[in-house]
């Protein structure tokens, strides 16, 4: 949680955003919050959930335990958040009902920043058939830089790696 003190003491509620919300730091208490998320957002995509619900429920208290998680809050509920550590960008996900008003866009651009002031640069894998996420990503400044062949995601799905370049300069040997 260290890592986002100073991040989330600068901006307050300087966060706001057209979708009228604001980011925060998870807590505890979240994770149902953010499993539900988690879960429709797999089911939507038509991706067969490999853990038990239990076992995303840890995952996700271990994250919120060591700072890694940020969360789009809109009136009294978690409406998105991201996963970051470090180089990382774990997960993005956003409610069905607050997608495409900019809630993604906030949660990245907070990564991208708690990142740079770091001096990281970010990468994440996305699904190849998540045609969506990957131009939003690109959007975002991301550069598909690698492909996989589902080895070594959970889902077991060809997958591609995206960087984004605090600098933006892609790195050696990396291609778009």
């Amino acid at each position: 949680m260290e890592r986002y003190a100073v991040l989330f003491a600068s901006m307050g509620q300087a966060t706001r955003g057209s979708a009228g919300g604001y980011l925060r730091p998870a807590r505890l208490r979240d994770v149902p919050r953010l499993c539900a998320i988690l879960w429709s957002a797999l089911k939507e995509a038509e991706v067969h959930r490999i853990h038990m619900p239990w076992e995303d429920a840890g995952v996700m208290s271990r994250a919120i335990r060591k700072g890694m998680v940020t969360v789009w809050q809109e009136g009294a509920r978690a409406q998105g958040f991201c996963i970051r550590d470090g180089q990382s960008l774990h997960a993005l996900y956003v409610s069905s009902a607050m997608r495409r008003k900019g809630v993604g866009e906030h949660l990245l651009k907070t990564a991208q920043g708690a990142a740079t002031a770091e001096g990281n640069d970010l990468r994440l894998y996305v699904l190849a058939a998540n045609r969506g996420a990957r131009a939003f990503y690109a959007r975002m400044g991301f550069h598909e830089v690698a492909e996989g062949h589902g080895l070594g995601n959970d889902e077991g799905l060809a997958d591609l790696e995206m960087r984004w370049s605090r600098d933006g300069h892609m790195g050696q040997g990396e291609q778009t």
